[in-house]
């Protein structure tokens, strides 16, 4: 079975279930609702993590059955923090970061993406940071000027970009190499094994890196292609992982 972890304003990852629904795939959607109000069973001992997820509507969820779990989880609902006091609110998000991760650590197969310290839905790169690493990476990336009042990219309007995904070792739409190598050397650097990555033209209509990021639009990839590389990164089975 796969999983989608996902809020329910999520069109993108809705999309996503009519698609591999469509192509015949056992999948579940949950929503942080459903997690926070439901019931958990735990351990963690000398041979591993195991968990045990007691929905309100009775059915029981095994991480360890889980052969791909997307996580898109933001944030603790505010729902369920309106029933915290003020002060505990923030001591309440950590603690389900941190169940969080370990509860994703029990899934059988791989989470795309893992959790990462603070940001449920796993590591969010800083332009700088994405800048740096898609250089070093081969990527083509625009001279930069960077004074103490000025964001990146706040001088001009970068046009129309164009988006890819980076789905294991797919990217899609396709990018001629060396660009998707490149692409795909950035995704495992960030510890991103889903990535969106943009690249706007430049002056002589070139592709140009313009920002990436771990929360991605899936409505960009071609949906058979799409469906077909979530299949291979769910039989390769990869390690699961924090960035390195």
């Amino acid at each position: 079975m796969w999983a989608i972890l996902c809020e329910v304003e999520d069109e993108s990852a809705l999309a996503l279930a009519v698609l591999l629904e469509k192509a015949g795939l056992d999948l579940t959607v949950l929503c942080p609702e459903h997690l926070v109000r439901a019931t958990h069973s735990h351990r963690i001992g000398a041979d591993g993590a195991s968990a045990c997820v007691r929905l309100r509507d009775g059915s029981v969820l095994d991480p360890a059955g889980l052969t791909l779990l997307i996580n898109r989880f933001r944030a603790v609902p505010e729902t369920h923090l309106a029933r915290c006091a003020p002060e505990e609110r923030d001591y309440v998000r950590s603690e389900w970061s941190a169940y969080l991760a370990s509860l994703l650590a029990c899934c059988g197969g791989p989470v795309l993406n893992p959790p990462f310290s603070d940001s449920p839905g796993g590591y969010p790169p800083g332009e700088l940071e994405s800048l740096h690493f898609a250089a070093l990476c081969g990527l083509p990336v625009a001279p930069q000027r960077i004074t103490e009042d000025s964001p990146f990219w706040a001088d001009e309007d970068p046009g129309p970009l164009s988006s890819h995904l980076v789905v294991g070792d797919a990217v899609l739409p396709a990018l001629p190499e060396p660009l998707a190598g490149g692409a795909r050397k950035l995704a495992g650097i960030l510890g991103l094994p889903l990535m969106q990555v943009d690249f706007a033209a430049g002056p002589d209509g070139e592709a140009v890196f313009h920002g990436c990021s771990g929360d991605v639009e899936f409505r960009h990839a071609p949906g058979p292609a799409l469906v077909e590389a979530l299949q291979a990164v769910a039989g390769n089975r990869p390690v699961q992982g924090d960035r390195p």
